[in-house]
């Protein structure tokens, strides 16, 4: 009898159904396509990959460390930026939507504010080792650079809002005044 009702549970039993998905407006959320974009300040044309060189790397707590090598990793990335299509070789795939929402002029403290569209954010935990940058001359294109890795504290030479849609960069080079920004340079998510 016992051996019968346990043959009896055993067909009973069916398998559980997932009523969730992955678009479920937690997961969207979470979701991270990766985009890069440049944007022209002073400088001529955004539709270039980016430069690298010396300058400033703006770390987590505003920490700024000089270094010789600075590098804008971008390979797998989406073009975010206002050019269509993108520039070509830098490893970008397909898909290219502007995802720039606005810029604002040079703050009080000498930032330049950037607002992405809604569906997108800068993110330390997602994205590479980078998520804004400058380049900076005295001309087009210029020769020194920083490069915001996860910082969120409001000093230092750039600083990002984690999980948010917005970023300030220095608008004047911080050891050189006559060096303004010329571009930035902004790598992101977006949920699609």
């Amino acid at each position: 009898m016992i051996k019968g009702a346990a043959v009896a549970g055993a067909a009973a039993w069916t398998a559980p159904v997932i009523i969730d998905s992955l678009t479920s407006p937690a997961a969207a959320a979470s979701a991270c396509v990766k985009y890069f974009a440049k944007y022209g300040v002073r400088g001529a044309s955004p539709c270039n990959c980016p430069g690298n060189g010396p300058g400033y790397v703006v770390t987590g707590g505003g920490t700024n460390t000089v270094n010789s090598g600075i590098t804008f990793p971008v390979s797998g990335d989406k073009w975010g930026g206002a050019c269509s299509g993108g520039p070509s070789g830098c490893g970008l795939v397909s898909g290219s939507v502007n995802k720039i929402a606005s810029v604002s002029g040079v703050d009080g403290n000498g930032y330049r504010k950037v607002t992405l569209v809604a569906g997108c954010r800068f993110s330390s935990t997602s994205t590479s080792d980078w998520q804004i940058g400058g380049r900076y001359g005295t001309a087009d294109p210029g020769d020194r650079y920083i490069q915001v890795q996860g910082n969120t504290s409001t000093s230092g030479y750039g600083y990002i809002t984690n999980e948010g849609n917005t970023a300030w960069v220095l608008d004047l080079y911080p050891t050189d005044s006559t060096r303004g920004l010329q571009y930035f340079y902004l790598q992101f998510c977006c949920t699609s």
